[in-house]
């Protein structure tokens, strides 16, 4: 005998908010929403509009008739948490408490776990996300910043990514655990990532790394940043060798035969 699983699906991005019902692996209902002026703002704004989110999930149950207390489990985009392997976790007290102190960071996607959970435990069925925005699988040389005292942290559309790599594998195939592939998440925000045998160890970071898109900036370099931000400039032609001193290889390695101006500066005469 078959059994039947109906799933509701929750994903809250910062452009849109994406709903659905699944029976197995077929959607029965599906909505798109974009958000509008009242859900967009800084990002430590987000929690307060918990409301409207979960008024915009309910109002998708009650459009297509559909009864919590009849689903099997809800599943939720997951949100800035502490670092994790990729897979399924349970939404439980301190993964709440995470996200709504921000304590890993503010995003909207830090509402859907939060959602899921308080649909969830009225109906006393389960509440779960799959492969979080902090997955970290990161291999160590990826974590190199070239600033000693800065190490690279994971944080990128790791859902997104995945379910392209698994999907190009099935039509290739083969198995995304064994597997290598690039894979670029293009949506309100992006991050391109290197995939290495079912784990990404290495990702632009989806805030304040690599390409510029709808809500952020592209990188920015330590001097325009300074200058931005009304830091006294070094004077000219000492700004950029005094400022680099202790960084990149000169300062990974400790010699400084490779910063500006020394013996094996690539750049020198």
């Amino acid at each position: 005998m078959a059994f039947s699983h109906n799933i509701l699906v929750l994903n809250i991005g910062s452009t849109t908010t994406k709903i659905a019902v699944f029976e197995n692996d077929q959607p029965k209902f599906q909505e798109t929403i974009p958000h509008g002026p009242e859900l967009t703002g800084l990002l430590s704004e987000y929690m307060a509009q918990f409301p409207l989110y979960l008024k915009r999930v309910k109002k998708f149950l009650a459009d297509h008739h559909v009864d919590v207390g009849q689903l099997d489990m809800i599943v939720s985009r997951g949100g800035l948490t502490a670092p994790i392997f990729s897979g399924v976790y349970l939404i439980d007290k301190q993964m709440r408490q995470d996200l709504r102190s921000g304590k890993y960071g503010q995003h909207p996607t830090n509402l859907g776990p939060l959602i899921a959970s308080d649909l969830a435990g009225p109906a006393g069925i389960r509440a779960v996300i799959v492969d979080s925005p902090s997955t970290d699988e990161f291999h160590d040389l990826a974590r190199v910043s070239g600033i000693p005292e800065i190490e690279r942290k994971s944080a990128f559309h790791a859902l997104n990514q995945k379910a392209g790599a698994r999907m190009a594998a099935k039509d290739m195939g083969i198995s995304y655990a064994e597997s290598n592939m690039v894979v670029a998440h293009l949506g309100g925000g992006i991050t391109v990532g290197a995939h290495c045998q079912g784990k990404v160890i290495d990702s632009t970071i989806g805030v304040g790394e690599g390409t510029a898109h709808a809500g952020t900036s592209r990188n920015l370099t330590p001097h325009g940043l300074a200058s931005a931000a009304g830091v006294r400039p070094i004077e000219p032609g000492r700004s950029a060798p005094e400022a680099d001193i202790g960084r990149g290889i000169a300062g990974l390695s400790g010699n400084q035969r490779y910063a500006p101006g020394g013996s094996q500066d690539p750049t020198g005469p």
